[in-house]
C-alpha cells in the first residue's frame, strides 16, 4: 500500500461518520425513553421495532468503530511510541480535561447530561478526573488502546492475540468480581473487555488483509454472505447471548457485515462524500452531541411539549443528532484550534516524554 493510500482511506472515514451517527441516535433514544416511559403503549409495534433495530445495530456500531480505529493506528508511519507521546497524549488529555470540565458546568447549570441516568456520572465524593464522564470514556479507550498495542508490538501475532485474549478475561474478572466503585469506570473496563481490546487489535492485526479483502466485491461479498447466514442461524437457534459467546457468535459476523455495507456503499461518490465528511468530524460529534441532547431534553420537560409520541421521536432522539451533526461539520474547522487542539504550552509540555528512550527500540 502506498503513502498516499495510508494516509486516508474514504470508507474509514464513512464507517467512522455513521458509527457515531447511530451512538447519538443510541442516546437520544434513551433520553426519549425517560422522558416518554410509556412510549410501548403509544406505539407498541414501532416502538418495539426501533428497540430491536437499536439491539442490533448495538451489536456492531462500537466493535466496527474500533476496527477502523486499530486500522488508523496501524497505518502510523513514524515511531509509533514518539507519535503516541506527541500527538495522541496531549491531544486526548488535552480533550479529558476540558470536556470533563465543560460537562460539570452543564451540571451545575442544572442541565442534567445523561438524563437516562438518575444521578450526573460526577460524585462529589470522588475527585472530577478518576473516572471517565459518560461518553468521554471512549477517549480513555482510546488512549489505553493505543498504549497497549504498542506495549506488546515487541511480539509476534500469534503472541498478541495470546496476550490480548488473556487480558480481556482479566478485566472481564475484574469487573464481575471485583467490581469498580463508580460506574463510569465500570462501563471503561467492560468495554475494554468485550469490544475495545478484541475490535481495536483486530484491526491492527488484519489491517492489510481487511483493506486487500474490500478491494474485491466478490470476495468481500461472499464473505459478508456467509457471515449473514452465519449470524441468522445463530441468533434463530440460540437468541441473545452473553460476555464472550455474543461477541464471537453474533458480533463478530454482524460488525463484518456492517462495514461491509458501508464499503459498498461507498462505492457511490454521494454516500463517500457526506458520510466520510462526517467521518471527519467524528470525535467532534461524539464528544459534543450529549450537549444537544440533554439540552432539547431540559427544554421538553420544562416546556410540557405535547403528548405526541412521533413528535417526541422527531424531537428528542433524532433532531439533537442532526442539529449536532450540521453544527460539527458547519463550524467544527472553526472550533478545532479553540475547542479540541492543545495549545502549545500544553503540547511541548506532554512532549518531554519523549526523552525517554523508547522501550520498543
Amino acid at each position: 500500500m502506498n503513502k498516499r493510500t495510508k494516509l486516508r482511506l474514504d470508507w474509514v472515514d464513512a464507517i467512522k461518520g455513521i458509527t457515531v451517527l447511530l451512538v447519538a441516535l443510541h442516546h437520544g433514544w434513551l433520553s426519549l425513553s425517560l422522558y416518554n416511559p410509556y412510549l410501548d403503549q403509544q406505539i407498541g409495534t414501532l416502538a418495539n421495532a426501533l428497540e430491536r433495530a437499536d439491539f442490533f445495530i448495538g451489536l456492531a456500531r462500537m466493535p466496527a468503530f474500533f476496527i477502523c480505529s486499530g486500522i488508523v493506528f496501524s497505518l502510523v508511519s513514524r515511531n509509533k511510541f514518539e507519535w503516541l507521546f506527541t500527538k495522541r497524549v496531549p491531544f486526548i488529555v488535552w480533550n479529558i480535561i476540558l470536556w470533563t470540565a465543560i460537562s460539570y458546568s452543564f451540571e451545575l447549570a442544572g442541565i442534567h447530561m445523561y438524563p437516562w441516568k438518575s444521578h450526573p456520572f460526577f460524585d462529589s465524593s470522588i475527585f472530577v478526573f478518576t473516572a471517565p464522564y459518560g461518553n468521554l470514556w471512549f477517549l480513555y479507550a482510546i488512549l489505553l488502546l493505543s498504549g497497549y498495542a504498542i506495549m506488546i508490538s515487541r511480539f509476534n501475532v500469534q503472541k498478541q492475540i495470546l496476550i490480548t485474549a488473556a487480558s480481556s478475561f482479566i478485566l472481564m474478572l475484574s469487573c464481575r468480581y471485583f467490581p469498580y466503585p463508580d460506574n463510569s469506570q465500570m462501563m471503561l473496563m467492560k468495554n475494554l473487555a468485550y469490544k475495545g481490546l478484541v475490535f481495536f487489535m483486530f484491526g491492527t492485526w488484519f489491517a492489510p488483509n481487511i483493506i486487500e479483502t474490500l478491494k474485491s466485491t466478490r470476495k468481500a461479498t461472499s464473505i459478508a454472505l456467509s457471515m449473514v447466514a452465519f449470524f441468522l442461524i445463530v441468533y434463530t437457534m440460540f437468541g441473545e447471548m452473553d460476555g464472550y459467546l455474543q461477541i464471537a457468535l453474533l458480533t463478530f459476523p454482524l460488525t463484518l457485515v456492517f462495514i461491509y455495507a458501508i464499503v459498498m456503499g461507498s462505492k457511490m461518490p454521494w454516500f463517500t462524500k457526506v458520510f466520510s465528511h462526517i467521518g471527519a468530524y467524528s470525535l467532534e460529534i461524539f464528544i459534543t452531541h450529549q450537549f444537544f441532547i440533554a439540552y432539547v431534553h431540559h427544554l421538553a420537560k420544562t416546556h410540557n411539549m405535547p403528548d405526541n409520541p412521533y413528535l417526541q421521536i422527531v424531537v428528542i432522539t433524532v433532531l439533537p443528532v442532526v442539529l449536532c451533526a450540521l453544527t460539527c461539520v458547519s463550524f467544527g474547522k472553526l472550533a478545532r484550534p479553540y475547542l479540541f487542539t492543545p495549545p502549545n504550552s500544553f503540547k511541548s509540555l506532554m512532549g518531554k516524554v519523549t526523552t525517554l528512550r523508547n522501550p520498543a527500540s
